[in-house]
């Protein structure tokens, strides 16, 4: 249970080119020939995390459709590792990629940088909609003591660009007991919620979502998802589904208990939840001065009536 709080990547700094360390500082972690390596911040022995790891098939890694992680790569550069450290630093969230049955694109350099007379082709895994395969991800969890992992019990997760653990659409609860995860279908029509038990890789699907249009967790897109599981069970749940950005307040069985709503507003974000007092405060544009859009202004939103 808990909030979705600390530890999303995005928040740990890359100590240098391709690696993250962990919250306490101990470690650093890394990829090396499509596996997750590990090693002690002080200068000792790095060790590797998983050992099965290949190209099109790797630990921590992203897909050719992700074009920056492609241009990088052509530039001969790395890029940081798809993971997620818990908050105690023992264990991390990272994910096993699978691109291996996405078609083949090319792009021809007419200039190379090498020196080269000749121009160049390179090639790379990117899917075209409507193609039958595209790149999925599976959720591991790996232990820096054991050296062993385990993975989430939920389905093969697709995606082209990013995944849940680089998004933010992943977290790690407080007190590194449990994960949240969301997960979002191909066309980002449909959306489920789990929380897993990183020690079992056991994954309870909470809630879940599906529309006609395109769906986010968020008001914006790489924002972190507007979802939170309050100490007594219940769930905060942001939603576009009746044309405007609402907060959802489902109860422990499942269903909707209010509509925390802002009229005609959208919320854009929830700044600050305070359960002891039950009050949630939120970011809302749409209310008050309507002539300008973008206006945000602050709201207390009360999670008992």
């Amino acid at each position: 249970s808990g909030a979705p709080m600390a530890c999303r990547s995005s928040d740990i700094p890359v100590q240098s080119a391709g690696e993250i360390a962990s919250p306490d500082g101990r470690w650093r972690a890394f990829v090396k020939d499509d596996n997750i390596w590990i090693r002690p911040s002080d200068g000792g022995e790095a060790f590797a995390l998983t050992t099965d790891g290949a190209a099109d098939f790797g630990w921590g890694t992203q897909p050719g459709a992700n074009m920056g992680v492609t241009a990088r790569r052509l530039a001969g550069k790395g890029s940081p590792p798809a993971l997620l450290w818990s908050p105690d630093s023992k264990r991390l969230l990272t994910q096993k990629m699978d691109d291996r049955k996405a078609a083949r694109i090319g792009l021809l350099q007419s200039v190379p940088t090498d020196g080269s007379v000749r121009p160049k082709l390179h090639s790379w895994r990117m899917p075209m909609p409507g193609d039958p395969d595209i790149p999925t991800f599976e959720p591991w969890v790996s232990d820096t003591a054991t050296r062993r992992g385990v993975k989430l019990d939920v389905p093969p997760i697709p995606f082209l660009l990013k995944t849940s653990v680089e998004t933010g659409e992943a977290w790690w609860s407080k007190d590194s007991g449990s994960i949240g995860l969301v997960a979002r279908g191909r066309y980002l029509k449909d959306m489920k919620f789990y929380r897993a038990d990183p020690l079992t890789g056991a994954a309870q699907l909470l809630l879940s979502e599906e529309t006609k249009t395109f769906i986010e967790p968020a008001a914006g897109l790489g924002q972190r998802p507007m979802i939170h599981i309050l100490d007594n069970g219940e769930i905060l749940w942001f939603s576009e589904r009746d044309g405007h950005g609402r907060l959802y307040l489902y109860g422990r069985n499942g269903r909707v208990k209010r509509v925390l709503g802002m009229g005609e507003g959208q919320i854009t974000g929830i700044v600050q939840l305070d359960e002891t007092k039950n009050i949630a405060w939120v970011r809302a544009n749409g209310r008050g001065d309507v002539s300008d859009p973008y206006l945000s202004n602050l709201y207390r939103l009360n999670l008992k009536t």
